[in-house]
């Protein structure tokens, strides 16, 4: 609704020596309550997402009479007139000219966290799996945001914190980071599921997506307690994604994998059915 504000203040550019005493103070309260205006006005604004338009209308003359307090003016007054307006809202659909597909796709998506669980035993080394997970991951941090986050963690035969919610816009520091992962040792998922847990109980974002992607080209069973981890973490609201990065596997033996890993709340992607890149951009965009 729409609502309009009048009031009348002395103009600063005229000197009032011939004002009396109660005429000042007059003018002075007058003064007093634009200013009290001005802050209903900032309050509106923030409550209700509307905006004030001043438009000022110049000048009375010193014969006039102010209505709103029925008293003859002593000097020209400025009238202010102060008109409630909708802000029209932005459209989370215009996208800024010139960015890629996929840059649009994270512009468009929610703010994420996205924290790696990376598999670092030494049969990532062969076949640059390796390689072209860091090359993957990077792409997708140089396209981030910085309100986006990354977090990884790694695991062989104990687990290690790399990046701890780092904003996206650190990319050298990111970059950095993830050329400097090594493969090497066995593997040991509880103790990475552990430190994810530990990590996201202080580091989650309250605003967006927080996402645990696991990312192996190994196979192992899942203990008890490791199921209990990722249980409690889908109760926090945290989505958990599976990325397989081994040796091809059947259609049967994945749609198996798949099926299990459904029963527990976990998406599974496979790079042979979807590239990496593919895979991780959906999940920073889903």
């Amino acid at each position: 609704m729409k609502s309009t504000i009048y009031w009348f203040a002395s103009t600063k550019r005229v000197p009032e020596p011939f004002l009396k005493p109660s005429q000042q103070a007059y003018n002075d309260f007058l003064r007093s309550y634009n200013s009290v205006v001005e802050d209903y006005n900032d309050y509106i604004e923030l409550a209700d997402g509307l905006r004030f338009v001043e438009r000022a209308v110049c000048c009375l003359s010193r014969s006039e009479v102010d209505t709103n307090q029925n008293v003859l003016l002593m000097q020209p007054r400025l009238l202010y007139q102060f008109e409630l307006i909708p802000v029209e809202p932005v459209s989370v659909n215009v996208v800024p000219e010139l960015l890629s597909e996929d840059e649009a796709l994270i512009y468009r998506s929610l703010p994420h966290h996205l924290v790696y669980l990376l598999d670092v035993s030494s049969s990532m080394n062969e076949g640059e799996k390796l390689s072209r997970l860091k090359e993957n991951a990077t792409y997708l941090v140089n396209i981030q945001r910085s309100v986006d986050h990354i977090s990884i963690v790694t695991f062989s035969g104990k687990s290690e914190t790399i990046l701890q919610a780092v904003p996206c816009d650190r990319k050298q520091q990111i970059t950095e980071k993830i050329n400097h992962i090594q493969a090497t040792g066995q593997t040991n998922v509880y103790e990475g599921f552990k430190t994810v847990k530990g990590l996201l109980e202080t580091n989650k974002i309250g605003e967006g997506i927080n996402t645990v992607l696991i990312l192996t080209d190994g196979e192992f069973t899942l203990t008890q307690q490791t199921q209990s981890i990722i249980n409690g973490l889908r109760e926090n609201g945290i989505g958990i994604c599976f990325v397989y990065l081994g040796k091809e596997k059947s259609n049967k033996e994945t749609r198996k994998l798949e099926t299990s890993y459904q029963k527990m709340g976990v998406r599974y992607y496979d790079i042979h059915r979807m590239d990496l890149k593919e895979v991780l951009l959906k999940i920073a965009t889903e």
